[in-house]
């Protein structure tokens, strides 16, 4: 679930596809891109690059799906509901909630390892994905974010379509422990008193 912009990164997760899956991998990647249509055109472009770049076919790699249109919140936690995993690439997050939902609902993450993930994810409940810091490119240039390493996530993607029952790592009670609503109102009434205004 991903907006169109460079700082998702959706060129890097799709190269890591390319790159690591084949068409007989009991895998398929499900991308709902955008918030409204017309998000096909530019997916397309970007394959048509990608595929020349990586010489790797969308024949040669498991399947993809493209999702448009809005959703409900609803569908939303549908779409979710279908898939096993949930994976990002972005270049840096002020909060990435589908991916706190995904995790909630008990998907397998894989997320970097950067930016507002790590105030709720770390490698017990997910894989994280090795990142470093770099120049940004596009609308956020003249500013740094970071670029998950796609080795590491083609080596990571690989191991969890190979091993999927070895690989598995759930988010679920750690994030509803420590970030659900009345998780949220404990900490809040804490900070309250501490401050003497209760």
């Amino acid at each position: 679930i991903s907006d169109l912009n460079s700082r998702k990164n959706l060129e890097g997760l799709l190269r890591v596809w390319l790159r690591t899956t084949r068409a007989e991998d009991g895998a398929a990647l499900l991308l709902k891109a955008g918030k409204g249509g017309g998000a096909s055109d530019s997916i397309r472009d970007l394959l048509v690059r990608l595929t020349a770049e990586t010489g790797r076919t969308l024949e040669q790699a498991a399947p993809l799906f493209l999702i448009e249109g809005m959703l409900s919140d609803a569908e939303m936690m549908s779409l979710h509901a279908t898939a096993t995993h949930y994976w990002s690439m972005s270049h840096g997050e002020g909060w990435d909630l589908p991916m706190a939902q995904a995790g909630a609902m008990g998907l397998t993450l894989l997320a970097p390892d950067h930016s507002a993930y790590r105030a709720y994810l770390d490698s017990r409940v997910a894989h994280m994905i090795p990142s470093r810091v770099t120049p940004a490119l596009d609308g956020y240039r003249g500013r740094d974010w970071w670029t998950p390493d796609e080795d590491a996530a083609a080596r990571l993607l690989r191991a969890v379509i190979d091993d999927p029952d070895g690989t598995r790592l759930s988010a679920r009670e750690h994030l509803l422990e420590h970030f659900s609503w009345r998780s949220a109102a404990h900490r809040l009434i804490d900070l309250l008193r501490g401050l003497d205004a209760l």
